[in-house]
């Protein structure tokens, strides 16, 4: 490896921005990010804004000049290491990875996992579309896997979702390596008001919501959770904050409460007022909203559909059920309410997995495959996962 590496990708977002500077950091190389375009449109809808860090510059791919721009790249770059995003953000990306096979480039992909659901990820969408992609997807990534996987040095695959994914599409396993998508602690408590939030009952424990007000991230669940628990004389409260139209939903008022949006960068600070947060998608490629949990110290419930629920199961720091399984997830927050020694364990057991989950640690990882004989590669553990 030279002392460049890029990367290529539809929008460059801050789940992967901070592990990439590390990178360069570690690496001692400048990482540059090349990007099809500078802001996701739905996404800044959702609040979200531009790039924390300063130290990515950015450099978008010309629309008009699209192939002829990335092959001039690749071919005087050809020394360095190429990271591309996952396979179908940008369709256009496969015609670059095969002319970087071509040119005898060594090269990766990041890749979450697609959705076997209809659902719009982002948004909501025609259950019509929706079922269409999801039936042809894995027919994409077989014939994804016939053009690239013999070429291809590896696949940082987010979740275990994508590596199966990715050996089912028929990319050998010594070429898999378990990833996930990583961010900062945050420490501007200051920036956020510290007004006392008000309830109708007295809380035994506070619950966070954070996420888009949309079908896929299990929104719609949260009220009949809260009359189940209300109904069976608990004293757990739900908060809620997210963008979307949240009149769409009834919420049981004695303990479900809608909270409106929090300030971009400052989720971790809110967080920290309460006890538990609560992420009830159904289908969620990672789920950065749990890494901000475990980063401001507390502990998950989450639904098995949650790509970062390997958090969990690597680090006992939450506890998952099943996805839309709403009888089981009351059953397991009233288990809380009623031993609260429980609870303290795994708030214990989240503080120790702080440290694991920073970007510097992903990029450690990452470094040491891309430095890695290749039959050495795959004896590299992931941190964030088990055997």
């Amino acid at each position: 490896m030279n002392n460049f590496i890029y990367t290529w990708q539809s929008v460059l977002t801050d789940h992967q921005a901070f592990t990439y500077e590390a990178l360069g950091k570690q690496a001692r190389a400048e990482v540059v990010p090349y990007v099809v375009t500078m802001e996701d449109e739905m996404r800044k809808i959702q609040g979200w804004q531009d790039s924390l860090v300063l130290s990515m510059k950015r450099r978008l791919i010309p629309g008009k000049n699209f192939f002829g721009f990335c092959f001039s790249v690749l071919r005087a770059r050809r020394n360095s290491v190429h990271i591309f995003a996952a396979p179908f953000s940008d369709i256009r990306f496969i015609p670059c990875m095969l002319f970087a096979s071509w040119l005898g480039i060594e090269y990766y992909i990041v890749s979450e996992p697609y959705s076997q659901r209809p659902d719009g990820y982002l948004r909501e969408t025609s259950l019509l579309l929706g079922y269409m992609k999801a039936s042809i997807r894995p027919w994409l990534y077989k014939l994804y896997g016939l053009l690239l996987r013999s070429s291809v040095a590896g696949i940082f695959t987010i979740s275990q979702r994508s590596y199966i994914q990715f050996q089912a599409a028929g990319f050998p396993i010594d070429k898999l390596f378990r990833f996930g998508y990583f961010v900062p602690p945050q420490l501007n408590d200051d920036e956020v008001s510290q007004d006392v939030i008000k309830y109708p009952i007295d809380p035994v424990i506070k619950i966070i919501y954070v996420g888009s007000l949309i079908k896929t991230k299990g929104f719609d669940l949260l009220s009949d959770v809260g009359e189940i628990l209300w109904a069976k004389g608990s004293k757990i409260s739900i908060d809620i904050y997210g963008p979307g139209n949240a009149g769409e939903l009834s919420f049981f008022s004695k303990n479900v409460f809608y909270r409106g949006v929090i300030p971009f960068g400052q989720a971790q600070s809110v967080m920290r007022r309460y006890d538990l947060a609560l992420v009830p998608s159904r289908y969620d490629g990672w789920g950065v909203v749990v890494n901000e949990a475990i980063l401001a110290g507390v502990p998950v419930i989450c639904s098995d559909e949650v790509g970062a629920g390997a958090l969990i199961d690597k680090f006992y720091c939450g506890i998952k059920f099943k996805s839309e399984g709403i009888y089981e997830l009351a059953d397991k927050l009233m288990q809380l309410e009623k031993d609260p020694s429980a609870l303290k364990v795994l708030r214990e057991h989240t503080v120790k997995a702080m440290e694991f989950i920073e970007p510097k640690i992903a990029a450690t990882y990452m470094l040491r495959v891309i430095q890695a004989p290749f039959l050495e590669k795959v004896s590299i553990p992931s941190p964030w996962y088990g055997l």
